[in-house]
């Protein structure tokens, strides 16, 4: 909505703000202010005072401070004052208020000299005031004296918070239609600026030679600029007809008769001049010499005049005698200033910029100061609004709030603006600063323009504080056919299978799922959602749903992961917890609710909830389906598992939604995690839902989807809720290849495509750096697989059937999988993107967040090249729950390399740095690693910009890999922990952290049990926080910095890489 100014356009800027201040002149020599309301200043000795509405006149008192006197009383108040400077030319001091926000007011003292005394109050009494705050900078106090002359009696424009503006007419529910500006000389039409000022052949005679001095007329021609948008030109000499030329303007002329009155403008056969004009001047008197002195005003609403823009002119006559009278001149017009208004951040995609246009623009630009969306280029200034201008002619236009005749409706006719990309907190203790430069163009219709700029801050919100887990399974125990798992999060959740209640009288018995959803068994409190594992975990003999496959296998998975576990099967959890959680334990629930909200307690505000899934471990550990007492209760497809678990999760989520909820877009995610102060509403854990399973729309390789069916597909994940996405998992699949790196995912490639990975040397060109150091099995025939699985899960193997050979003489010590990005076309196409590109930009369209663990090295470049390629800063990509690739540590290809890594980083995305098997000083020194990688700027990257948050916790929890381990190898940390549950991030107004995690009669150290379950990583964060600084580490921080400064900074991460990708998607093709 628009603004028509008034005459009162100088009360925007002369401190208007809810009708509180009108700027008044009583008499020449004396300046007042109005306050209509109370605000709040500091007095001279720094208490508080507050001065009462009324009218006030003003002086300055000494160097650093002002007098205000109550013209009723005579009561003088001395308040603070901020030193500026002005650039007008005074005699005698002036005074002006001016309303800088809808808060914050400022009474001006301006001094001859160019010194202004400042003094800074608040209506609210809660800002910061004083000299403390920035004065008002002269080219804004320029603009208010400009257009302090037209005045007349000025009237308040309404703003939010004060009550009805005297004196302004109302009209029926809307702003002021339009208010009058001083008034413009008939028919004269808006003048635009412009640069390169041009004769128009001077004084030269008509054979374009300079005409003898000798012959030559002075006529004193003198040139003034009336304003920005006129230029009257004066001058004497003999009465004669007088041509006059400058730039933009037919020659027109000017008779002069040489009696008293106005000299006449004529302009013979032009349309250029609508009318003829009478423009002031001084006659002669008919006894004198017959001398005019004539004035013109040039009015040229197709040519204009442009503000701040140097003209010249000429005017000459021929005279009888042979001479010429002649005269040439240059003047420049004064500028055309746009006067701010209150701007304001509404939302990172919606920032209402107030300012007021002077007249006749006919363009308004907005820019974006120093914005970078691509670390491969420099920042530069971004147009972020650009449109043409109609004003109504000769009236300023204002764009700011406004008030209807109904009482408590206001209108916002700011310009909204789309910013971008926020900037990035230099200063995590202040709002981030928007900066923009708002720009007005005239024309002139003859190739000339002017532009007139003034700067714009604009406070945004706080960044957002917390750190992040990029991957975790809240819902495991309904994964892989729901029996691999054991455990539930929450009074509430699914169960597969629950053991009977003691009073049944079979201390075997069970209760089972049967045709979901159509009977399902909910547990009803902790006791029975973390009860024994004898019905999946046991064998028949420990409970009537055991099952012997499926216990021998659980036993395989634990002895493979290295778990400290007992034998599976009548192992208790609630309420006594004998064998689990452990933090080496990789088959049982962590994440029970009141351990996710002890994480909450110690910093955790990003949670990503991921589902995941391989049918082959499913097919295994579901056990027989033909037993009715033992039947498959849980799906091990990965569409129909995924589902399940996501359902589920998106319930959990809501029955504890006083601490945590579902972000949907990056609105979502930073209004749960700022949470409402003002509202009561507390931060909350922003959790983001995602799918980590093998074939997305169970879509097989052997029988590839259709464009349509993959596009469905996706879509139909978007609607359920599902943000974060992996396109590969532990099997080659229809979209790309995966990253072997666990042998036994090598017999699900094969029960999942009918091969297995055929792979290739490591080190080898076209990535000779891969630094991959993991080798598969040389194996001929699937048999010699069968032998070295032992029975009974190699059941579901082939038999006989052939290998491709494993590369031998291979540079170096590893296997690379061939397969990278499918780039096969669709069924009856042979042009346009393979299937596998094809699917990427799909679910960058949907703005969706990607993660490229898992893939083959091959398909990570694949997909890195393709995000890199998308126009306006490419298209952000996670790797969420990995390491830095390096042969002699991490060495898989699952792995990132610092190559990748500084790429990813390049495009704005984040690492997940894995906890497997971790302890608090090796992972610092790794996340101190990976930070230096991800944020430091290389050649590939000479300007990345990244905040400080962008390593998270990767900690796949409720997954088959280790949480951090305990401290019981002997070293000196475990001393600086005895201390450890009055944390110093529990002493935080901001993360108020637990005491001891203790449930039922369990008490858990994390001395002795490491994190035993998800509420204790707020115990590894405070541990790394314990490490001193470190030498010998590349980014030189303490462990207190790295959590304060950077993992605490990973909601605030998190954020801006989720609003670059739904930036992104539109420019996705």
């Amino acid at each position: 909505m628009r603004i028509h100014l008034i005459a009162g356009l100088g009360a925007i800027l002369m401190g208007v703000v809810g009708g509180a201040f009108v700027f008044s002149q009583d008499t020449p020599e004396r300046l007042t202010i109005t306050l209509e309301r109370a605000v709040h200043f500091l007095a001279h000795d720094g208490a508080e005072t507050v001065l009462a509405p009324g009218v006030y006149t003003a002086k300055a008192h000494d160097e650093k401070s002002i007098q205000v006197i109550a013209v009723s009383s005579g009561e003088t108040t001395t308040i603070q004052a901020a030193v500026g400077t002005h650039e007008q030319q005074l005699s005698a001091p002036q005074l002006v208020a001016v309303a800088s926000d809808e808060d914050v007011v400022h009474i001006v003292v301006l001094m001859p000299g160019g010194t202004t005394l400042d003094a800074i109050g608040t209506l609210s009494g809660v800002r910061t005031r004083g000299p403390m705050m920035a004065p008002l900078q002269s080219q804004q106090l320029t603009g208010v004296m400009a257009m302090q002359p037209a005045l007349g009696t000025p009237l308040p424009i309404p703003v939010p918070g004060g009550g009805p503006a005297p004196g302004i007419p109302q009209v029926g529910g809307q702003l002021p239609e339009k208010f009058q500006t001083q008034p413009l000389q008939p028919g004269q039409v808006p003048q635009l600026p412009q640069k390169g000022p041009q004769l128009s052949g001077g004084c030269l005679g008509p054979d374009g030679k300079l005409w003898p001095p000798d012959r030559l007329v002075d006529i004193h021609l003198v040139a003034k600029a009336n304003g920005p948008f006129s230029v009257q030109l004066s001058w004497s000499g003999p009465a004669a007809d007088y041509q006059v030329s400058g730039p933009g303007l037919t020659t027109v002329t000017v008779s002069a008769t040489g009696s008293a009155g106005t000299a006449t403008l004529a302009n013979p056969g032009s349309q250029n001049l609508p009318s003829r004009q009478s423009s002031p001047g001084v006659g002669s008197s008919p006894s004198q010499p017959s001398v005019v002195s004539g004035g013109f005003i040039y009015q040229r609403p197709q040519y204009p005049v442009l503000p701040d823009f140097d003209y010249s002119y000429v005017v000459k006559t021929p005279l009888p005698d042979g001479r010429l009278a002649c005269g040439e001149t240059k003047v420049k017009t004064l500028p055309a200033l746009i006067a701010p208004l209150p701007s304001t951040f509404v939302g990172p995609t919606d920032v209402r910029l107030g300012f007021v246009l002077p007249p006749y623009v006919q363009e308004l630009i907005v820019k974006r100061r120093n914005y970078t969306e691509d670390g491969r280029q420099p920042p530069s200034d971004k147009t972020v609004l650009q449109e043409p201008q109609q004003n109504p002619p000769g009236v300023p236009v204002a764009f700011g709030l406004g008030r209807g005749d109904i009482k408590g409706q206001f209108y916002d006719g700011r310009k909204r603006i789309n910013p971008g990309l926020p900037p990035l907190p230099y200063d995590y203790n202040r709002p981030l600063v928007y900066d923009f430069i708002v720009e007005a163009v005239w024309r002139d219709g003859a190739g000339r323009s002017s532009t007139t700029k003034i700067p714009i801050r604009v406070d945004g919100p706080l960044p957002l504080l917390g750190w992040a887990d990029l991957h975790t399974h809240p819902m495991s125990h309904l994964a892989f056919g729901g029996k691999l798992f054991h455990g539930a999060p929450d009074a509430g959740s699914l169960l597969p299978a629950l053991s009977t209640p003691p009073a049944f009288g079979d201390p075997n018995g069970c209760q089972v799922l049967r045709g979901l959803p159509l009977a399902p068994i909910r547990s009803a409190n902790i006791n029975e959602a973390l009860a024994d594992d004898s019905p999946t975990h046991g064998d028949p003999a420990q409970s009537v749903c055991g099952d012997a496959i499926r216990k021998t296998l659980i036993t395989a998975v634990e002895l493979a992961a290295h778990a400290d576990m007992p034998q599976p099967g009548r192992r208790l959890g609630a309420p006594v917890f004998d064998a689990w959680p452990r933090w080496n334990d990789v088959t049982h629930q962590k994440m029970w609710v009141e351990w996710i909200r002890r994480a909450y307690q110690g910093g955790l505000r990003v949670m990503v909830g991921l589902s995941h899934n391989n049918r082959l471990l499913g097919e295994l550990a579901r056990g027989r389906c033909d037993d009715p007492a033992r039947p498959c209760v849980a799906p091990t497809d990965d569409v129909n598992s995924s589902d399940l678990q996501i359902m589920e999760m998106k319930n959990f989520v809501l029955r504890h939604s006083d601490f945590m909820e579902v972000a949907l877009n990056s609105a979502d995610l930073s209004r749960i995690v700022r949470g409402d102060p003002a509202q009561n509403v507390q931060p909350k854990i922003a959790v983001v839902l995602g799918i980590e399973i093998d074939n997305i729309g169970n879509f097989k390789l052997q029988s590839p989807p259709t464009a349509d069916q993959i596009r469905k597909e996706l879509s139909r994940l978007y609607i359920q809720g599902v943000r974060y996405i992996f396109p590969v998992h532990v099997t080659d699949n229809v979209f790309g290849g995966t990253a072997p790196y666990n042998v036994a995912f090598d017999a699900a490639n094969v029960f999942e495509t009918g091969h297995f990975w055929d792979v290739e040397c490591a080190g080898t060109q076209p990535y000779p750096d891969d630094q991959i150091g993991f080798r598969t099995p040389n194996v001929t025939i699937l048999d010699e697989l069968n032998r070295a699985i032992p029975a009974p899960f190699n059941s579901v193997i082939p038999k006989n059937v052939e290998l491709p050979k494993s590369p031998q003489n291979c540079p170096g010590p590893g296997h690379r999988n061939k397969k990278g990005l499918n780039l096969s076309k669709f069924a009856g196409s042979n042009s346009g993107p393979g299937i596998g590109e094809f699917a990427i930009k799909e679910m960058m369209r949907l703005g969706m967040i990607i993660d490229v663990d898992h893939m083959s090295h091959r398909t990570v470049e694949d997909v890195l090249s393709i995000a890199e390629g998308i126009p306006c800063g490419g298209y952000p990509l996670m790797s969420g729950h990995s390491g830095i690739r390096d042969l002699s540590h991490f060495n898989a290809e699952n792995s990132r390399t610092r190559a990748q890594l500084d790429r990813i980083g390049c495009l704005g995305g984040m690492f997940g740095l894995g906890t497997d098997h971790a302890e608090p000083r090796i992972w610092a020194a790794a996340y101190q690693d990976s930070l230096n990688v991800i944020r430091v700027r290389g050649p590939r990257c000479l300007y990345k910009e990244i905040g400080a948050g962008a390593v998270a916790f990767g900690t796949d929890a409720n997954s088959l890999v280790q949480a951090p381990k305990s401290l019981l190898d002997g070293s000196d940390l475990a001393d600086r922990q005895l201390n450890v549950y009055t944390s110093v991030v529990g002493t935080s107004t901001r993360f108020p952290f637990s005491g001891a995690p203790k449930i039922g009669t369990q008490v858990w150290d994390f001395r002795t049990d490491g994190v035993a379950h998800y509420g204790m990583l707020a115990d590894f964060v405070k541990a790394v926080w314990s490490f001193p600084f470190d030498h010998n580490r590349k980014m030189h921080i303490s462990g207190q910095d790295l959590v304060d400064n950077h993992l605490s900074r990973n909601a605030d991460n998190f954020w801006r890489m989720w609003m670059k990708a739904e930036a992104q998607k539109s420019n996705v093709h």
